[in-house]
């Protein structure tokens, strides 16, 4: 990969990073004070795929800042990690949108095996 177009993917993935986190803060807290619904939270298995380890950790720290997701524990092994989500009615969307955001970019700059 050229150096031009790491750069290009390392400085996109950070501008989308910055734009969730306060999308999913403005969502959190909105849902949050709400006083006519009550998140249910859940605990999600989340595949990812050729990404290295360093770039599954970078993805569960991305996950860990954004508000209303926190990473359990990242299996290597098997390439997948366990998030608990503050709404389970909106995890699989959750979900699509960490893979379409974040870890699509991240494996351009974190290439790694599939499992």
């Amino acid at each position: 990969m050229s150096a031009v177009r790491l750069l290009f993917d390392v400085v996109s993935l950070l501008a989308i990073f910055v734009l969730e986190i306060v999308f999913s803060g403005v969502k959190t807290a909105g849902m949050i004070l709400s006083p006519y619904r009550r998140p249910k939270g859940a605990i999600v298995r989340m595949r990812y795929e050729g990404l290295s380890e360093t770039g599954a950790v970078v993805l569960a720290s991305m996950v860990a800042v954004t508000p209303g997701s926190t990473p359990v524990e990242i299996d290597h092994e098997r390439g997948e990690m366990w998030i608990h989500f503050l709404d389970a009615e909106h995890a699989a969307g959750s979900i699509a949108s960490i893979e379409a955001r974040f870890a699509s970019r991240l494996r351009r700059i974190f290439p790694g095996r599939t499992p």
